[in-house]
């Protein structure tokens, strides 16, 4: 990704400095791809719902232990990996070469569909 595309990119790194690392660094975890014989993936509907997801787990946590974050350290937490997730997994819903089977998440956690990328809906 060559923009920001969180608020926290934009707010600590502005210039993309840290973003092109983490790209590079990133791009040494592409070899061991081709040491998997088989991958599946979870593929969920998008990015909000990875970030509502974890407030509802956070929420739940601090009911049960009295400690989790709070909706807005969520927030910050969640967009340090929004854009890894946006850059590498996202992109293995539809690459037959990476992903053998893909299972779509729904809007309520349930499984929805399931698929080899490429393919027909199975």
């Amino acid at each position: 990704l060559k923009n920001p595309v969180t608020a926290a990119e934009r707010e600590t790194d502005p210039h993309g400095s840290c973003r092109r690392i983490i790209n590079e660094r990133l791009k040494e975890y592409e070899i061991l791809f081709d040491e998997i014989d088989d991958l599946v993936v979870l593929a969920v509907p998008g990015v909000e719902k990875i970030r509502e997801w974890r407030r509802l787990q956070e929420e739940k946590l601090r009911k049960e232990t009295g400690n989790g974050m709070t909706p807005k350290e969520v927030d910050r937490f969640v967009d340090y990996y929004i854009p890894s997730t946006i850059r590498y997994v996202f992109p293995l819903r539809n690459d037959p070469r990476r992903a053998s089977l893909v299972f779509l998440v729904g809007q309520n956690h349930n499984i929805v569909g399931v698929y080899g990328p490429g393919a027909e809906q199975i």
